[in-house]
């Protein structure tokens, strides 16, 4: 299976908490760092997520918001701050693409506006964070 989503990272399941009617899926990917989920119940179940479970977590770059600097000392309602290194930044006419990278190695994508990377000063080099609310994690099983 392909899928067009940028951000596809492999992880195992700590924790699945039900709800009755959504669920929190916390889990810890393949190089370590942790990313949440919210999903709803029948999608859990019908997933059959327990904890251990190996599954990808699955975010669209345009979900990906960026923050300049490390994010620490700033409050948000996003459950999953990566923070790291900007690796790359591509700029179109209206859209930018940004590579960040954590210091154990999660890869992420996020799509901004242009005027938004400049604004921030988004360069290769530059630390940053990226900012994913936990209901915009899908969670693929293979």
């Amino acid at each position: 299976m392909q899928i067009s989503a940028r951000n596809n990272w492999p992880a195992i399941v700590d924790d699945v908490d039900k709800g009755p009617v959504s669920t929190e899926v916390r889990m810890r990917l393949e190089t370590g760092d942790a990313a949440v989920a919210s999903i709803t119940t029948a999608s859990a179940n019908a997933l059959g997520l327990t904890q251990g479970a190996r599954v990808r977590a699955v975010v669209k770059a345009s979900s990906v918001l960026v923050l300049a600097g490390d994010g620490s000392g700033v409050s948000t309602s996003a459950r999953n701050r990566l923070a790291g290194q900007i690796t790359d930044v591509e700029h179109g006419a209206v859209h930018s693409v940004i590579g960040l990278r954590t210091a154990s190695g999660t890869e992420v994508t996020a799509s901004i506006t242009r005027a938004s990377a400049e604004r921030l000063g988004l360069a290769a080099g530059v630390s940053a964070a990226a900012l994913i609310k936990a209901s915009d994690v899908l969670v693929m099983t293979e």
